[in-house]
């Protein structure tokens, strides 16, 4: 790698860059970000990272591209199936990103914004109930801890 990457690669606020949820770490204030999305194939991960970083852009946080903390070997995949759970993502991908910036955040509690969020996704006929359904059910449960 070159000197310049070799500290990894910070990504400017209102950027959108996709993170799986594989060897990945946040700040304590952006715990309740790292979830995966059911309902929506291979690109659970990656679409709760747009939702993350959607939020971190009312926060002095950014997302951070940087070694790996550890190394995974992947187990054996059925290429046919992986392909077919590609499709949603695939096909929506970029109006996920277009939606997320719509919406408008309070910019107060990560909890509250990311329940803006949700509620927002309600009304996105892409988005499977069960995803929407997810994160609000997400968002009471984070509620009760008190994130």
């Amino acid at each position: 790698a070159s000197e310049v990457l070799r500290g990894g690669l910070a990504v400017d606020a209102g950027v959108f860059a996709p993170f799986n949820s594989q060897n990945t770490a946040a700040v304590r204030a952006l715990a309740p970000l790292l979830m995966v999305l059911p309902g929506i194939g291979r690109h659970q991960d990656i679409w709760a990272s747009f939702v993350a970083q959607r939020l971190m852009m009312e926060t002095p946080y950014r997302l951070h591209y940087g070694k790996p903390f550890v190394w995974q070997e992947r187990t054996p995949q059925d290429l046919w199936r992986n392909l077919r759970e590609e499709l949603l993502g695939l096909e929506v991908g970029g109006r996920i990103v277009d939606d997320l910036r719509s919406v408008e955040l309070e910019g107060t509690t990560v909890v509250g914004d990311l329940r803006r969020v949700f509620e927002a996704m309600r009304m996105w006929n892409y988005v499977p109930e069960q995803t929407w359904r997810f994160g609000l059910a997400w968002c009471s449960d984070l509620e009760s801890v008190g994130s």
